[in-house]
């Protein structure tokens, strides 16, 4: 029947393998019979068996049947199978769907309100109370971020109290004070400022420069980092600085400077003085993070200062004069120049010249306070040399550290350059140093003076000379390091009140250093003992 001829070839070729071929297959693909209908023909052929042997004797191993139906009744069982596995899969996915959804709910919702919440906290907003309606981990996290936003809302409202008290303080103090990054960039200014500055409303304006050198405060609303990119507004108020100092072991710089601005101003006075301290402040690093720049209105004070000042010269040239003729009398008694006097005479004569020596040594420093103070005191540009200088000085005073029994001594490199400079005053810093280390230096005692080389920040342009004058005394307390500086202070001890003394040297020695562009400072002495006043001073004098 040429209608299974595919499946009765397949049966065949297996036959032929004998115990190696298949023992039973079927045909479906391209078989139809002669009324053109898609049948699947099967076939199966007998097995040999041992166990059975009389199959072989009866010829039952080689038979093989043919089976032929239509597809339609042939594929009936599987296509229902299908429909079952089918709809089966459909209402499974369903149930798991609707079960999944409804997990995923349970779990999802009370996490999404965790996840806004969290939100509403990132933005601020510490009022919104998530709703436990479970016990499992979903709500016990729910639970613990109420904690959490309680603990948070308490914490922020006291920040938020301290940071109003905070600011109620500083926009309320006496001073001006104006935060800034190192880029100039402004954190912080308060009201004072933007008044003693006549800034108006600072609001907009985001950039700040302190510029000594072109002398005026400028304000800028610029756009970028840096302030660079885009100027849309600048304010600007003009500066000039009166005197500025910078204490070696401080970390802020002081400037009394004079700021032309309109606004309410003392009667008669077209400027407003102020004193401007500038103070780095460290980030966690030690890095610098920016200045804190406090303004204090001194105008009504540095017009007292200066009348007081006048007045001091004033009376000081009145009393030079007459002093003068004073000296000069006493000077000719002594000498016998108006006769012969006795030998008490010459006792209370000659201690009347040295009490007049002192008080013209007193208003001497008086003039030179008062001319470094208004800024007038003239120094010299020459070409000197500071250790021969020193040199003279300590032989000068050298009687003086006899008399106590102190090893007075110099201590310099073998060949010392050239300096420009005042020899006149520089000297005359040598003398209030040396002379107040002899002073407060107990017998059998030593001061050294100490000259060598040396370079500011490691710049060889700023080459100088750093003195030091080291003496074995008491010392000075560090919290008083900085008060011998000012003027007519001394240490509150009984023995500095017995040495006497005006208390003016040492502002004048540092005003002299200042002058020629340097720092004096003091240190401890040597081994933990004494006190070391040192200054440096460039070799180029002040720029």
């Amino acid at each position: 029947n040429m209608e299974m001829h595919n499946a009765a070839m397949e049966a065949i070729t297996e036959a032929k393998e004998g115990t190696q071929g298949e023992y039973y297959g079927y045909e479906s693909a391209g078989e139809t019979d002669s009324f053109n209908e898609s049948r699947v023909y099967s076939w199966a052929r007998t097995r040999p068996s041992r166990r059975q042997p009389w199959k072989a004797q009866q010829n039952f191993s080689n038979w093989i049947v043919f089976v032929s139906r239509p597809t339609s009744s042939a594929y009936v069982g599987v296509r229902k199978l299908n429909n079952y596995i089918f709809y089966v899969t459909i209402a499974s996915t369903c149930i798991v769907i609707f079960v999944a959804w409804w997990a995923a709910q349970r779990i999802a919702t009370p996490i999404l309100r965790v996840a806004e919440a969290a939100r509403s906290i990132g933005q601020g907003e510490f009022d919104s109370e998530i709703v436990v309606d479970s016990d499992d981990e979903v709500g016990t996290l729910a639970e613990e971020f109420n904690v959490m936003r309680r603990n948070l809302k308490t914490a922020v409202d006291q920040l938020t109290q301290e940071e109003r008290k905070l600011t109620t303080i500083v926009d309320n103090l006496g001073e001006g004070l104006v935060v800034v990054e190192p880029t100039g960039y402004v954190l912080y200014v308060n009201p004072v400022a933007e008044r003693l500055l006549n800034l108006g409303d600072t609001s907009g304006f985001n950039y700040i420069t302190l510029d000594t050198e072109a002398g005026e405060i400028r304000w800028t609303n610029a756009s970028g980092e840096t302030g660079a990119e885009e100027i849309t507004d600048t304010r600007t108020a003009d500066l000039k600085i009166l005197s500025a100092s910078q204490r070696e072991a401080t970390r802020h710089r002081t400037m009394i400077a004079e700021i032309s601005v309109e606004g309410e101003l003392p009667e008669n006075s077209k400027h407003r003085i102020l004193r401007i301290i500038a103070s780095h402040f460290p980030d966690e690093s030690g890095n610098v993070a920016g200045t804190v720049y406090v303004f204090d209105d001194i105008t009504d004070e540095h017009e007292i200062e200066q009348m007081k000042s006048e007045f001091v010269s004033l009376v000081s040239h009145e009393l030079r004069t007459p002093l003068t003729s004073i000296k000069g009398f006493i000077s000719l008694i002594l000498d016998g120049k108006t006769g012969v006097i006795n030998e008490k005479q010459h006792e209370s004569l000659s201690r009347a010249l040295r009490q007049s020596e002192r008080l013209a040594e007193l208003i001497n420093d008086l003039l030179d306070i008062s001319r470094i103070e208004a800024g007038r005191i003239e120094m010299k540009q020459e070409q000197i040399q500071i250790d021969a200088i020193a040199e003279r000085r300590i032989e000068e005073l050298r009687p003086q550290a006899d008399e106590k029994v102190i090893s007075l001594l110099l201590e310099t490199t073998s060949v010392l350059p050239a300096m420009v400079g005042d020899a006149d005053r520089i000297g005359q810093v040598f003398i209030n140093l040396i002379g107040n280390a002899i002073k407060y230096t107990p017998d059998n005692g030593n001061v050294t003076v100490r000259i060598s080389m040396d370079s500011r920040n490691g710049n060889s342009e700023s080459n100088g000379f750093h003195v030091e004058v080291i003496d074995t005394g008491p010392g000075i307390p560090v919290e008083e390091r900085e008060k011998v500086f000012d003027k007519f202070t001394q240490l509150g001890s009984v023995q500095t009140r017995q040495q006497g003394g005006s208390g003016l040297g040492l502002s004048i020695a540092s005003g002299i250093v200042e002058a020629h562009g340097g720092k004096l400072w003091v240190d401890t002495g040597d081994n933990g003992q004494g006190s070391n006043f040192q200054f440096f001073i460039p070799i180029e004098g002040k720029a």
